[in-house]
């Protein structure tokens, strides 16, 4: 059963789609906000274009800043008990995010380097 459809109790299974859920859901209906964009256009403000790479490395720094706090963070910060000892954990948790980023720039210096001789390796 799709979204936003009601099965008809009648005995010919027809649904009713309901007009103001499945249109919104399938973009039927043009923009979502068409007004919201006026308002900005009328104030003066221009929605920032960003660039398909930018949205890319950020969405990957912050999927890796949540594995970081899932991941490290939040176990060495449950693993003890007093509010010293916490703050502690958590600033060793920074060293150890700094280091996994210092290692991904590490590795990636490396690759941008010896690029030529990577993909002469590979057939």
């Amino acid at each position: 059963m799709t979204l936003g459809a009601r099965r008809i109790p009648a005995s010919s299974g027809t649904r009713l789609l309901e007009a103001s859920v499945v249109p919104c859901v399938l973009g039927l209906l043009g923009p979502a906000r068409p007004r919201a964009h006026a308002a900005m256009a009328s104030l003066g403000l221009v929605p920032a274009k960003i660039a398909p790479e930018y949205l890319l490395f950020g969405g990957a720094a912050a999927i890796s800043l949540l594995a970081f706090a899932a991941l490290i963070l939040v176990p060495a910060i449950g693993s003890y008990g007093r509010t010293w000892e916490k703050a502690t954990a958590a600033l060793l948790s920074l060293f150890v995010l700094a280091a996994l980023v210092l290692a991904g720039v590490a590795i990636g210096v490396a690759i941008v380097y010896f690029w030529d001789d990577i993909t002469d390796f590979i057939p």
